[in-house]
């Protein structure tokens, strides 16, 4: 004899019991969160109960539940409060199954400065521009691999002795910063070298424009001495008036400018990332605009802070004000990591 299953009557095997498995692990505030649950069983396609996926309890402040694919319980966001967080998730599948998942996760608190969120993302170099410019002229780079640059002044880019420290744009910190008085700017070697990818990193810094005479340039990227060419630029535009607008520029062409102006004296959180073929522009946190990507990075290339280069020519069009923090990384940070680290300022 053989055995007479549901198949042999013509009648199909009932569906596999609907199960979420998996542990969501621990998270931080300000750190963008993305972990997954495995769903099996049951029939697709799957949905969370009530709409929320919880059963009961209640999630991370800034995380929510979703369906990603046919085989996943996603969590995701940046987390925004500290603490335990202890819920009950739960998926149904289309024939009336419902899953269960209690989780516990425990969100850790963020970096509490500045300089240590800065340094939990690894940037290619982080100049804190704290040294006394009239004894050092190298401006070293806090963190790994830390790429030391060089003060420089005016078109000859020799040794400067005349820029001098100011109080530090952090708020509650006990550091300085350099200012700079349109003659000076620092020179940093080739930072590309190190990047992972020419098509993905970010750059940060804050400042503070104190005189704009026409036009100064709060950083550029490109060869070492050519014309705009290959570069990027952040320009700080007179606007009259005591105020001033931001203008970015790849290969001499302008990409946007920023609205309102701001005025002259505050001081500004700037990021500017470059993630594939878009660039994207972060002022104080938040997003101003992005563009497409029309330049190419080379390993080559030199980055400026406080001045350009043009018509063959390094220390250009230099900026007059403070300028602190200086960061660059070979990672494209998320916009949640730029409005974390802004709102430590």
């Amino acid at each position: 004899m053989f055995a007479m299953g549901p198949a042999f009557f013509g009648r199909a095997s009932a569906p596999a019991t609907l199960a979420l498995s998996g542990t969501f692990p621990a998270a931080t505030v300000g750190v963008a969160y993305d972990e997954y649950l495995t769903i099996s069983g049951g029939v697709t396609p799957y949905s969370l109960t009530g709409g929320t996926g919880l059963a009961s309890g209640s999630l991370p402040a800034g995380l929510s539940l979703s369906i990603d694919s046919t085989t996943h319980l996603r969590l995701s966001g940046t987390p925004t409060t500290s603490g335990t967080a202890t819920f009950t998730a739960s998926v149904d599948s289309t024939d009336s199954q419902t899953a269960t998942s209690a989780q516990s996760i425990a969100v850790a608190a963020g970096a509490t400065t500045y300089t240590a969120a800065v340094l939990s993302d690894s940037p290619v170099a982080y100049y804190r521009c704290d040294d006394n410019a009239s004894n050092n002229a190298v401006v070293p780079a806090v963190g790994s691999p830390g790429f030391n640059a060089v003060l420089a002044s005016g078109a000859s880019g020799t040794a400067n002795t005349s820029t001098v420290t100011t109080a530090g744009l952090l708020a509650g910190a006990a550091d300085a910063a350099f200012s700079f008085s349109a003659a000076q700017y620092i020179r940093a070697p080739a930072l590309a070298a190190s990047f992972a990818s020419l098509t993905v990193w970010t750059f940060e810094c804050v400042y503070n424009a104190i005189v704009v005479p026409y036009y100064g340039t709060l950083v550029q990227s490109g060869p070492v001495a050519s014309g705009s060419t290959g570069s990027l630029e952040v320009n700080a535009v007179d606007a009259g008036s005591g105020k001033y607008y931001l203008r970015f520029m790849q290969s001499g062409v302008g990409q946007v400018a920023s609205t309102p102006n701001y005025n002259l004296g505050t001081k500004v959180h700037l990021a500017v990332v470059r993630n594939g073929a878009t660039d994207y522009v972060y002022i104080n946190g938040t997003l101003l605009a992005s563009f497409a990507n029309v330049w190419t990075m080379r390993t080559t290339d030199t980055w400026r802070f406080g001045a350009g280069s043009f018509s063959g020519t390094d220390g250009q069009y230099p900026f007059a004000g403070v300028l602190d923090e200086i960061a660059v990384y070979g990672t494209a940070l998320s916009g949640a990591r730029i409005a974390a680290h802004a709102a430590l300022i």
